[in-house]
C-alpha cells in the first residue's frame, strides 16, 4: 500500500512565439504528414536504445476535470526522429513533432517540446526509467500523463478506464494502468506485471507504483498472485483484485478483472462474474463511496 500525495497541474504556455507562427505552421504539416507514414503504436523500440535515451516510450493519459482519456506513444530518436502520437478514446488522433529544428537537438538534450494540432506537451528523459511529462494540453484541456520507457525486450503496454460512484454519476474520473514490461510471467500466464496506475478525479492525479498480491487459488490455483495486464498473451485481458491505493484524500480496496475473450468482468478472487469493476474508498471522517470501473 501507498499513499500518494496529487500533483497540480502545471500552467500552459506558449510553446512557439508568434512571429514564427506562420512558418512553424508550414513545418508541422509536412512534419505530420511523414510522422503518419508508420504508426508508432507499431513501432518496434531499437535494441541500441535499450539503455539509453533514445528509443520509444509508451503510457496513457488523462484529464482530470473530465474523463478525456487516451494513449500515448514517443519516440526520442528512435529512428532518427522525434515525434509522437496520442490516441484518445473516440477516435481522436494527435500527431506532434518537436518545436525545435533537427539541427537545434543535440545528443545531450534530455526535454524535447512536442507541438502538435491544439495539442502540445513537454517531454523530460533526464532519467529516461522515469521519463515526465508535463505541460500537456489537449484542445485547451489540461491533461496529465504517465509513460515508462519502451524497451526491445520488454515493450510497454496500457489500459484506459473510466470510474463513476453509484448513486452520483458526478463523481466520476479516469482508472489508467500501465505495465512497462520488465515484470514478466510472474504467474506462469505469459502476462506482464502492472507497474503503475494513474487515477485522475477532480482536477488533481493520483499515481501507484505498489501492488498487492493476492489469493486467485478458485481460478488459476495461485495463492499469491501478482496483478497483470495481457494474461496469456490476450491484450487487454486484466487480471487484478484486493488492491489498495489512496486518491482525494482516502483510501480504496478496488478490484479490475476482465476477460477480453467472453467480454466479461470478472472477480478473481472467487472467480465469479462481475458487471465492472469496483471500489470502496474510505476517508477518515467515516465518509464512504462505492463505485464502478469500466475499461475502455
Amino acid at each position: 500500500m501507498k499513499i500518494m500525495k496529487p500533483f497540480i497541474a502545471l500552467a500552459i504556455v506558449s510553446l512557439v512565439a508568434s512571429c514564427s507562427k506562420e512558418s512553424t505552421k508550414s513545418e508541422l504539416s509536412y512534419d505530420l504528414t511523414s510522422s503518419i507514414l508508420i504508426p508508432l503504436k507499431n513501432q518496434t523500440p531499437n535494441f541500441n536504445h535499450d539503455a539509453s535515451k533514445f528509443g520509444m516510450y509508451h503510457g496513457v493519459v488523462a484529464s482530470g476535470t473530465s474523463q478525456s482519456r487516451g494513449k500515448i506513444w514517443v519516440n526520442i530518436g528512435n529512428d532518427a526522429r522525434y515525434t509522437a502520437t496520442i490516441e484518445l478514446v473516440g477516435g481522436n488522433t494527435i500527431s506532434f513533432v518537436t518545436a525545435a529544428q533537427l539541427n537545434e537537438i543535440s545528443l545531450s538534450t534530455t526535454l524535447y517540446q512536442f507541438v502538435g494540432e491544439n495539442a502540445s506537451f513537454k517531454f523530460d528523459v533526464t532519467n529516461y526509467n522515469t521519463p515526465i511529462v508535463s505541460e500537456l494540453e489537449i484542445n485547451n484541456e489540461a491533461h496529465f500523463a504517465n509513460v515508462a520507457k519502451s524497451r526491445s525486450t520488454s515493450m510497454a503496454s496500457s489500459v484506459t478506464a473510466t470510474f463513476t460512484e453509484i448513486g452520483n454519476p458526478e463523481y466520476n474520473g479516469t482508472w489508467n494502468m500501465v505495465s512497462d514490461g520488465t515484470v514478466v510471467n510472474v504467474n506462469g500466464l505469459n502476462g506482464e506485471g502492472i507497474t503503475s496506475l494513474m487515477i485522475t478525479v477532480n482536477g488533481e492525479v493520483f499515481t501507484d507504483a505498489v501492488f498487492d498480491s493476492f489469493d486467485a487459488s478458485t481460478c488459476f490455483g495461485i495463492s499469491n498472485f501478482i496483478p497483470i495486464l495481457n494474461t496469456q498473451g490476450i491484450p487487454n485481458f486484466i487480471v487484478s483484485s484486493y488492491q489498495t491505493t489512496a486518491f482525494d484524500n482516502g483510501m480504496a480496496k478496488w478490484g479490475l478483472g476482465f476477460d477480453p475473450s467472453t467480454n466479461n468482468y470478472m472477480d478473481y478472487r472467487t472467480c465469479t462474474s462481475a458487471t465492472t469493476g469496483y471500489f470502496n474508498w474510505t476517508d477518515g471522517t467515516g465518509n464512504t463511496r462505492n463505485g464502478e470501473i469500466r475499461i475502455d
